[in-house]
């Protein structure tokens, strides 16, 4: 999958322009913010201009042995509060860089620079919410041409921070940080990434095939050309770009994992799951691909396989309603329909990506609690399922049966009924046993 990290972006931003020796990808040089020091002196001039020296040669422990007696003098320095911080992150301090960055940031609150850098050491760290605070404030300070690399660089971060929580967002940070800076090459791939999360799979063709044009052999974005492709329907097309794609990189985990895919639509079981075991043996981490594989061991017939990868993607994330409903129905094929139910039940109290799927999920909670014998909780399903779709045979059918369980007579009556038109000349069972508890309910009146 297309799937770049955080870290991506996420490395400090050099505060002066000769300071510019390891920018993320996707972003341009960054802003020269040396003249907004706090009270500097001339003698600390000299020092932070020895100190940059040094980190232009890499040389971290050098830069700081320069830098810490300064801050000391100096501790409103914010230029020097700043090189230390960047010094002390690429040194790999990250405690010392921060607290450098927050020196930095309260020494000069114009300081663009050290808000940023503050904002991607906190995202390395997995402080999203703290990171998205320092990122806003450093894209709300005024628009200065000397600070729009660095407002830029926040944006994307910004835009990566809200790609599955909040896509909307991350579309207009995305958009906000080309306006600062020009479009870079991963800015398409990002923009692909976001029109997925948005749902809008045509946007997203359109951005990978934008990537492919420029460079034909990116393994991930012809994955994700593909992974958009097959959720198109288009299965020929996805096909000849996993087959480009693997001429190249035969050993692709993304690629292979495509072409799993591709292969399970085809329901070609016995090809899919050799390569699926073997990406999830080399990488058990990967949710993707271990989600993916349970799929496979449920969908050929052996979800008993699938419930210990359900269990670990759970551990992992459990509150996913998705994932939730993935494991109920594995849980279902296996009868084990009171585990399911309880599982749907999470579910259901959930926020789903899409009003259908949680109809979906209502659905088959209303098969597992009919099959463990619960029907107050099918009426509440169907319910909550047809406040969203319309009425299917399955579902009238549950709600016939429920409401026969609990004596509604006429409720039962009413919707038996309606199944048999619904139903037509599928679920010859069902219709026959509704046709026959019609008669014992006419008979009872």
């Amino acid at each position: 999958m297309l799937r770049r990290s955080l870290g991506v972006l996420c490395l400090a931003v050099p505060l002066s322009a000769a300071a510019q020796w390891q920018l993320p990808p996707g972003t341009s040089s960054s802003a020269d913010d040396s003249s907004r020091q706090a009270n500097p002196t001339s003698g600390a001039n000299g020092t932070i201009a020895t100190a940059e020296k040094r980190m232009e040669a890499q040389d971290w422990s050098g830069a700081i042995q320069v830098l810490r007696p300064l801050v000391v003098r100096e501790p409103n320095n914010a230029h020097a509060q700043y090189d230390l911080g960047f010094a002390l992150d690429n040194g790999g301090d990250a405690a010392g860089a921060k607290a450098a960055y927050e020196a930095a940031a309260k020494a000069d609150p114009t300081l663009v620079s050290a808000r940023v850098s503050l904002g991607l050491l906190l995202a390395r760290q997995g402080d999203a919410a703290a990171a998205a605070r320092w990122l806003r404030e450093a894209t709300a300070l005024p628009d200065e041409a000397a600070s729009r690399p660095a407002r830029a660089q926040a944006e994307r971060a910004l835009a990566r921070l809200d790609l599955h929580s909040a896509p909307e967002h991350a579309r207009d940070e995305l958009l906000a940080a080309i306006r600062l800076s020009s479009e870079q090459r991963d800015d398409i791939e990002l923009g692909g990434e976001i029109a997925e999360a948005l749902q809008d799979d045509a946007a997203a063709e359109q951005a990978y095939a934008r990537v492919l044009a420029a460079s034909p052999a990116d393994p991930d974005a012809t994955a994700a050309y593909a992974r958009v492709s097959l959720r198109e329907g288009k299965i020929d097309q996805a096909d000849q770009a996993l087959q480009r794609g693997l001429a190249g990189h035969p050993d692709n985990p993304s690629l292979l994992a495509g072409r799993a895919d591709l292969l399970l639509r085809g329901k070609k079981f016995d090809e899919a799951i050799p390569i699926l075991e073997r990406l999830h043996a080399a990488d058990p981490a990967n949710e993707a691909t271990t989600l993916l594989l349970a799929r496979a061991y449920v969908a050929a017939g052996t979800p008993d396989r699938a419930n210990e990868l359900f269990a670990a993607l759970l551990r992992t994330d459990p509150k996913n309603p998705t994932l939730l409903v993935d494991d109920a129905d594995s849980l279902i094929r296996q009868k084990r329909y009171a585990e399911a139910a309880a599982e749907l039940e999470r579910a259901l109290a959930l926020q789903f990506p899409t009003p259908t799927a949680k109809a979906n999920a209502a659905g088959r909670l209303a098969f597992a609690a009919s099959a463990s014998q619960h029907p107050e909780t099918v009426l509440r399903a169907v319910q909550i399922r047809d406040e969203i779709l319309p009425p299917d045979a399955a579902t009238t059918f549950l709600l016939a049966t429920a409401h026969d369980t609990l004596l509604h007579t006429a409720q039962a009556a009413e919707n038996y009924r309606k199944f048999l038109q619904l139903a037509g000349s599928s679920f010859p069972d069902e219709v026959w046993q509704a046709q026959q508890r019609l008669q014992v309910l006419r008979r009872a009146k």
